[in-house]
C-alpha cells in the first residue's frame, strides 16, 4: 500500500470508512438493523386484533406459536377474542406466511423466533429474551402508567407499531 504514505487524510477516511462498513455490516448480521415487519393488508386484522392490544406484526411468533393463539381465540389472555371462521382463517393464513419462522423471515424475524420462551401457556412476545433485552433500560413502574397499560400495549410508546414498525428512533414512551 505504497499510494496511501503520505496521506494521512485519505488513510483516515478510508479507515472510517471501514469502520462504518463493519458497523453497518455487524447490525445486519445481528439482527439489530430497522424493526420492521410486514402487516396484513386486510383492515379487518386491524380491527378484530386491535381491540384490546396493538395489533401485532406477523413477524413476531412462530408458525406454531399463531396456531396455537389462533385456536383458542375463545381464551385469549382471559377474553373471548372469538372470530366467524372465514375471518379466523385469513387471518391465520396471512399470520402463517409473515410468521418468524416462515419461508420469508429476516434475520430479526429468525432471532425473535430462536429467543422465544417456550412455555405450555400461550405464547407472550413480551416474555421472549430478545423483548426483555431491548427493553431492560425500562424501569418496571413504567410499564403501570395509564397512558401505556400493559407491555402488550406496543402501540403507547411505539409510535408506528401499528404499521409494523418498532424502530428504536421512533419510540416516545408517554407520561
Amino acid at each position: 500500500m505504497e499510494w496511501l504514505r503520505g496521506r494521512p487524510y485519505l488513510t483516515l477516511w478510508i479507515a472510517l470508512a471501514l469502520t462504518l462498513l463493519g458497523i453497518t455490516v455487524s447490525q445486519i448480521d445481528s439482527g439489530e438493523g430497522p424493526a420492521h415487519f410486514d402487516m396484513p393488508p386486510d383492515p379487518s386484522f386491524v380491527k378484530a386484533c386491535g381491540r384490546c392490544h396493538t395489533p401485532f406484526a406477523p413477524g413476531l411468533l412462530t408458525v406454531g406459536e399463531w396456531n396455537r393463539v389462533m385456536d383458542t381465540l375463545q381464551d385469549h389472555y382471559g377474553d373471548d377474542a372469538s372470530l366467524d371462521g372465514p375471518s379466523r382463517l385469513g387471518i391465520l393464513r396471512w399470520l402463517e406466511e409473515g410468521a418468524a419462522d416462515g419461508p420469508e423471515a429476516t434475520r430479526l424475524m429468525q432471532r425473535i423466533a430462536e429467543t422465544r420462551v417456550k412455555t405450555q401457556d400461550l405464547p407472550r412476545i413480551t416474555i421472549s429474551r430478545l423483548f426483555r433485552y431491548q427493553h431492560q433500560e425500562i424501569p418496571a413502574h413504567v410499564w403501570t402508567r395509564k397512558s401505556i397499560g400493559r407491555m402488550s400495549h406496543c402501540g403507547a410508546c411505539h409510535i408506528r407499531a401499528e404499521t409494523g414498525r418498532y424502530d428504536r428512533d421512533e419510540v416516545k414512551i408517554p407520561r
